[in-house]
């Protein structure tokens, strides 16, 4: 990566340190290079020609310039931010090497999670095995193994030692990222390849999951070399991949791999700290916060009844807090139902067989559906796979938790608590599911609906009138965000029980959702199995739309010119399969001709991408279908420098985008600000793209990328070039963590390439439409 900004900066710093300390530029360009253990040549590199070292090398610069010179705060934090140093690990720099003064405002600590919500109420401190976690945690062995009985409160300890750890433990910097795996959901299924996944999503390069595995694990090995992450490792028990076991052996510092299991697995070497029940301080104040949720926060309990509870649950919380809710739904006191568990071994099978017998149809349902949902759910989803509403859904949902069979999982105070299960407990769930197989499909099915229902009333629309298209001119897609795995979990349920028509309606409810959050990977793994599942289903026109928008689409935005052009074709040739006079095909054929000109547009081809345009204007095809074909005619115009006919094209698809709603955060509106640069209107060109950028949220970084790129230009045909560089970089660096194969990102490198040499030759590129076009 090049910055000028950093550049500067650290030329400025060994000018001003040579003339502090009386020396030679040379002679402390040699001191610093034997301190980093590198040249002098390299160094001057970075200096003159904005070269960002790796982040060992920045850590030792900031620590040589700060302890010789007076250079402060304000500098260092300059230049870790031109270097663009992660901000977790700037903040731990600055505040080691030049503390505030008193009294001054703190830095923030920045830091990025991945956690489960929280599953209690209130953490009960297990102070002295958390602090041997912590202590492990600071040691060079590169895992940390928490082992302890099922429902001791392993995920509960390590949830809350990574949230610490995230501002850093005894002189440790800060952890910047935490990615949290779990083999709870589907025991045995978590393998290497889902572990490295997961880590890539975390650290924002999810194409990473599309690499081979060889390559995948050296590349995330990297990342763990850049970015300090502490991976949990949940429920890891059930967890038989050896391959995954030997590379947790191998994570390099500064990153670790906080690992909890009932047993210690053969192949992981790490330290150990063994989590036992709890202590007599600590069970009453798990006592007292369960008697207060459960409306019995008046009673006091009894030393000696505790200690009864004590040696009978062996200290463990799951068990003490399931007895409390023996001891209220059966109206004993805490001694006796104590005494009737004391006469059972297996304390956790008697407690189960006995909440199930007390369990309504109401709760028994609610329980039954709620391993379908991976991580947790609303009380309205439960209910509606259940069948259960009103006050009857509230009571035996607030029964189920009274008596821990169900979790409260609440991640903010301002949204509506969601419901997950302890391993144990979906055990037992599943165990009693499997004996009735006609309730359970009807359950699958009540769920499957549910969620179908839940995406058409946050991003269906009337218009246009095709399923496919009905979520594009939604804007706003958040609300499906907290239902992502549930979603999901449906696709997977579908593809493994055969129902071909839940993954075909799925994948055209969730493909353009899939593109606003850069699930690439999702949509072309769904995508192919629902054009599968529609040839056997003989739903030809889903095939084929499937075909030219769900894998055309991607694969042209992925750059993948060959195999885009390859499923249009395949999905054109399925439209000429339909009635001649079906408006179906009269769209996908004029779709399929304006994507196969896209793909010959971007190949070189102008001639061939006009034939092709040509036929699609003159399809009869719906709006939605129409305003793409007079986008792409507009593209044409650009290409050949006739802007006014351009900008003409694209106001024509924009109002025939009006007949259904608009796409407001489409890139069209990126496309006008770069024609505007072309026409050498900057200001028009700038409004334009702020204006762009200001409507995209935050998590479309797809989307962000146009709006970047396009004010790039702007800055750099006004010669604002140090903008402009860090505009392109910005843009780059978007894309990079995607791993998207983005068509833009070749022209991005010739804009860097452009700014960076701009002052030997004129900025000619800035009349290139190749260069400008997206």
């Amino acid at each position: 990566m090049r910055s000028l900004k950093f550049g500067r900066l650290l030329n400025g710093a060994i000018c001003f340190l040579a003339r502090y300390e009386e020396q030679n530029v040379s002679v402390i360009l040699a001191g610093l290079a034997e301190v980093l253990k590198t040249s002098d040549s390299t160094i001057e590199r970075w200096k003159n020609e904005g070269y960002v070292p790796d982040p060992d090398s920045i850590r030792l610069l900031a620590e040589e310039l700060t302890r010789r010179t007076p250079l402060g705060r304000e500098w260092l934090r300059a230049l870790l931010s031109a270097a663009r140093c992660q901000e977790s690990e700037a903040v731990y720099l600055i505040e080691r090497l030049c503390p505030a003064e008193q009294g001054a405002a703190p830095l923030p600590h920045y830091s990025r999670a991945d956690l489960p919500p929280a599953e209690y109420a209130a953490f009960v401190m297990r102070s002295e095995v958390f602090a041997q976690v912590k202590h492990a945690l600071c040691q060079d062995l590169p895992a940390v193994v928490i082992v302890g009985m099922g429902g001791n409160g392993k995920s509960s300890l390590a949830r809350e030692v990574a949230l610490h750890a995230m501002n850093g433990y005894e002189g440790s910097p800060p952890f910047a990222f935490v990615a949290w795996v779990s083999d709870k959901v589907r025991p045995g299924g978590t393998h290497l390849a889902t572990v490295l996944d997961s880590i890539a999503r975390r650290l924002s390069y999810p194409a990473y999951v599309d690499l081979p595995l060889y390559t995948k694990r050296e590349r995330i090995t990297e990342l763990l070399r850049m970015h300090r992450l502490l991976l949990v490792l949940d429920n890891a028990e059930t967890i038989n991949d050896s391959e995954l076991l030997t590379w947790l052996n191998q994570i390099p510092p500064p990153s670790k791999v906080l690992v909890t299991t009932r047993l210690v697995p053969e192949h992981l070497h790490g330290a150990i700290v063994e989590l036992h029940g709890m202590t007599s301080a600590e069970v009453y104040e798990l006592v007292q916060q369960r008697l207060r949720m459960m409306g019995l926060g008046a009673l006091e309990p009894h030393p000696g009844d505790l200690a009864a509870l004590i040696r009978v649950t062996h200290g463990n919380p799951k068990a003490i807090a399931m007895a409390l809710g023996l001891m209220k739904v059966e109206g004993r006191t805490l001694e006796e139902a104590t005494a009737s568990l004391a006469a059972h071994e297996d304390i956790f099978d008697d407690l189960f067989v006995r909440f199930w017998g007390m369990l309504n149809s109401a709760a028994r349902r609610l329980l039954l559906v709620a391993p379908f949902f991976p991580e947790s759910a609303s009380m309205e989803a439960l209910g509606a796979s259940a069948n259960v509403g009103g006050q009857e859904l509230r009571r035996a949902i607030h029964h189920l938790t009274e008596i821990s069979l169900l979790d409260v999982a609440r991640e903010q105070i301002s949204r509506p608590p969601r419901y997950a299960l302890h391993p144990l407990v979906r055990a037992f769930a599943l165990a009693q599911l499997h004996k009735d197989e006609a309730l359970e499909i009807e359950l699958r099915l009540r769920w499957r609906d549910f969620l179908r229902l839940f995406i058409h009333q946050h991003i269906v629309r009337p218009e246009p009138a095709a399923l496919y298209w009905q979520t594009i001119s939604v804007a706003d897609m958040s609300p499906l965000d907290p239902e992502q795995a549930n979603l999901f979990a449906v696709l997977e349920w579908a593809d493994h029980a055969d129902e071909r028509g839940t993954i075909i309606e799925f994948m055209l409810l969730l493909v353009h959702y899939m593109e606003r959050r850069a699930l690439y990977n999702l949509r072309e793994q769904y995508g192919r199995r629902a054009i599968a599942a529609a040839l056997a289903d003989t739903r030809t026109a889903d095939a084929a739309i499937l075909s030219i928008d769900a894998l055309g689409w991607l694969f042209f935005e992925q750059d993948r010119l060959d195999e885009a052009a390859e499923v249009i074709e395949k999905g054109l040739a399925l439209a000429a399969q339909l009635p001649q006079d079906d408006a179906q095909r009269q769209d996908l054929e004029a779709l399929g001709e304006t994507f196969l000109g896209r793909v010959a547009i971007h190949r070189g081809d102008v001639a061939k991408a006009m034939e092709h345009n040509e036929r699609a204007l003159c399809i009869n095809c719906t709006s939605v279908v129409r305003s793409r074909v007079l986008w792409f005619a507009g593209e044409l115009m650009y290409f050949q420098r006739r802007y006014v006919e351009t900008l003409d094209f694209y106001h024509q698809s924009d109002l025939e985008a009006l007949r259904y709603g608009g796409e407001s955060l489409r890139s069209l509106a990126g496309t006008v600000g770069m024609v505007y640069i072309a026409m050498k209107d900057i200001d028009q060109a700038e409004q334009v793209l702020r204006a762009f950028l200001l409507e995209i949220p935050s998590e479309l970084a797809v989307q962000r990328v146009y709006a970047v790129y396009g004010l790039a230009f702007v800055a750099f045909a006004r010669g604002d070039h140090d903008q402009a560089l860090h505009l392109a970089e910005e843009a780059r660096d978007i894309i990079q963590r995607l791993r998207i194969k983005h068509r833009l990102e070749a022209h991005i490198e010739r804009l860097i390439t452009a700014i960076i040499g701009a002052d030997q030759q004129e900025p000619s590129l800035l009349n290139e439409p190749m260069l400008l076009v997206w």
